[in-house]
């Protein structure tokens, strides 16, 4: 009667053991299977990013100057830049040439007179001073 207890003991051991390897094998396969998805998920996620950015091409190339600058953004948000100077860059690329000409003048033609502006806002100023001074000095 004292090998019936022993073989239980072995039993009882190998039971836990192959609950043991049973657990991790289970554990393994689940990683194994959640690694796969992972790749998969990522290969579609590329794959549309690739359609979407072949569309954007293609939209950006037959729309005008406010639908580049939309893709523009809409690319710097997807990329986590700042999409306020991609939507300016992409409606300087949309424009034509002529509006570039014309922007570029307008530039210029603000810096040319600024200082006038500047100087008659000046001279407007020390008048308005002196006009102060004189009524002040009168009363």
């Amino acid at each position: 009667m004292a090998t019936a207890p022993a073989t239980s003991n072995r039993s009882g051991q190998g039971a836990e053991l192959l609950k043991a390897s049973a657990q991790q094998l289970l554990q393994t396969v689940i990683a194994n299977l959640a690694t796969t998805a992972s790749n998969k998920i990522d290969e579609v996620v590329d794959k549309i990013g690739d359609v979407a950015a072949a569309d954007l091409d293609d939209l950006a190339a037959s729309g005008g100057p406010l639908t580049t600058a939309g893709l523009g953004a809409v690319r710097a948000v997807m990329s986590g830049k700042n999409p306020v100077w991609a939507a300016l860059r992409g409606a300087w690329s949309g424009t034509s040439t002529k509006i570039k000409v014309v922007i570029v003048l307008c530039l210029v033609l603000i810096l040319l007179l600024a200082p006038v502006f500047l100087v008659g806002v000046l001279l407007g100023l020390l008048i308005a001073a002196i006009v102060a001074a004189i009524r002040s000095a009168t009363r």
